[in-house]
């Protein structure tokens, strides 16, 4: 068991595995979550409370998965950055990084041209992948889906001992995006976005300590906010099921959840058409434009019922520019 739990502990610490699991176990969240406060890398507020957590999960854990071994990694030279998800190999082939989500930069207008967005975030996250991967020799591994839509590889990349995607968010510059079945890293990357989220990094820094009223979310677009508001309507569409908190959902705020992401709604016996409309609810992400402002959830743990006792006017958050 101790070597299993090293194997992890070389996981996190983002030296390359020889195995590593389809998941970790709360105990081994915990060990790894120990390496990192002891060299330093996290404070001890952020240990101390992430260590509560962990253990809570203990308990609940259910029996580890079996142990597979990683695929072969190809190794590629990074020819030009595109942003800071996406680079380009001097091959020609394009790489998307898997399991994670930076700020947009651009947005596609309905001609087909590119507009450029201006959002600091988006800017130091491709400036951070720049500075780890650019003009450098990488290794890329691979989950289940080789390649998406856009014919784009799908992989985990590493270099010289960094787990680069897994960097990306522990800087918080980066969200983990869980896309089954390709789930690999989704432990040591949640794990890399609660540690961002508790030492206040990059998007994190400008998460308000008051919800945004939901009405108000189009102002933080591209920012990490709590947004509060009611469910006017649910559309089960076929791309995503969209909880809708106003009457024009081209326009108001929306939270998205895709189909890929349903059985974990499921497991938790919440069905969003049957469970959501009426209720006032919070959740925490980050606010993309797509239709007016919008968050992706995965999970039904990040959608937060508002009690009756707390159902009251909130007091008008205000915009700020996010510090670069």
């Amino acid at each position: 068991m101790k070597r299993l739990i090293s194997i992890g502990l070389i996981i996190l610490s983002v030296c390359l595995p020889i195995l590593s699991r389809a998941a970790l176990s709360p105990s081994e969240k915990i060990e790894l979550l120990e390496e990192r406060f002891l060299e330093g890398k996290v404070s001890e507020r952020t240990y101390l409370e992430l260590r509560t957590k962990y253990r809570g999960q203990v308990e609940a854990a259910p029996s580890p998965l079996p142990l597979v071994f990683s695929p072969r990694r190809d190794k590629a030279r990074v020819n030009l950055i595109m942003d800071g998800d996406t680079v380009s190999l001097s091959n020609g082939e394009r790489v998307r990084y898997l399991g994670i989500d930076t700020p947009e930069s651009r947005k596609k207008n309905a001609d087909g041209s590119w507009k450029k967005l201006t959002n600091p975030y988006a800017d130091r996250a491709t400036e951070l992948n720049r500075r780890l991967v650019k003009g450098k020799r990488i290794e890329l591994e691979y989950d289940v889906t080789a390649r998406d839509r856009y014919g784009r590889k799908l992989c985990y990349v590493f270099i010289d001992g960094v787990f680069v995607n897994a960097e990306l968010v522990r800087r918080g510059l980066a969200m983990p995006m869980s896309c089954p079945p390709d789930v690999k890293y989704e432990d040591i990357l949640r794990m890399a976005m609660d540690e961002a989220r508790l030492e206040k990094r990059g998007l994190w820094n400008e998460l308000l300590d008051i919800p945004v009223p939901a009405d108000q979310a189009e102002k933080y677009i591209g920012q990490v906010q709590t947004v509060e508001g009611e469910v006017k309507s649910v559309y089960p569409g076929e791309q995503c099921i969209s909880l809708n908190f106003g009457d024009d959902f081209r326009t108001d705020f929306t939270i998205a959840i895709f189909p890929n992401q349903l059985d974990n709604f499921r497991r938790s016996n919440i069905d969003p058409v049957r469970d959501y409309p009426g209720k006032r609810v919070r959740v925490c992400g980050l606010i993309k434009e797509y239709n007016g402002p919008e968050i992706v959830v995965e999970r039904p743990e990040e959608i937060e019922f508002v009690p009756e006792e707390e159902i009251r006017p909130q007091p008008m958050a205000r915009a700020t520019p996010p510090e670069i």
